[in-house]
């Protein structure tokens, strides 16, 4: 039972972001059939950079392709419709609990086989690795990769995760990737 919840209710991203009076979310509740990708991938970049802990829910009424994109985006869950109050409850709970026990590590670190990156001191080394200064785009672009091991992370996630609202081309993109890419290996 969510006891004290309060639920807000948006058109769009914009709607949303220009709200600012509202609580940190506990969880984005989102129906996939009455969302554009944009705004899924907006939500999911805003959670990422505010709310962390914060996990993002679907519902739909089964688009297998978008329920595959946005889960390989981020989000953390989906419910199928028709939705059952008693399963959104609990698949909304286990997921910020999930959530929650995924970050309990150590926030200021992340580490992925042999490689240790420190955001604090905005550093990447390992065993076999010297410490290497990071940008903070390279900081940026490292976090998210290396927070989704074994993950594909969508363009639109890495230059929004690496550039915020700036336009950036993919060909800047596929350089600062190609950079990234010497600093793990």
């Amino acid at each position: 039972r969510l006891t004290g919840a309060q639920i807000s209710a948006f058109r769009d991203f914009k709607d949303l972001k220009a709200t600012r009076k509202l609580p940190t979310p506990r969880c984005y509740l989102i129906d996939l059939d009455h969302c554009c990708n944009r705004d899924l991938e907006l939500v999911l970049t805003h959670r990422d950079d505010h709310h962390h802990r914060c996990p993002v829910v679907l519902v739909t009424a089964g688009a297998t392709e978008r329920i595959i994109h946005a889960l390989a985006a981020g989000a953390d869950d989906y419910i199928s419709h028709p939705v059952r109050a008693h399963e959104l409850i609990q698949r909304v709970n286990v997921s910020i609990l999930a959530r929650s026990l995924k970050q309990d590590t150590d926030p200021n670190h992340l580490e992925v086989g042999d490689l240790y990156l420190d955001l604090k001191a905005r550093t990447l080394h390992g065993h076999t690795h010297k410490k290497k200064p990071l940008t903070q785009t390279e900081l940026s672009l490292l976090t998210l990769v290396l927070a989704q091991p074994e993950q594909l992370v969508p363009r639109i996630a890495l230059k929004s995760k690496g550039w915020g609202d700036k336009s950036v081309s993919d060909n800047a993109l596929n350089r600062k990737m190609f950079e990234v890419r010497k600093l793990v290996t």
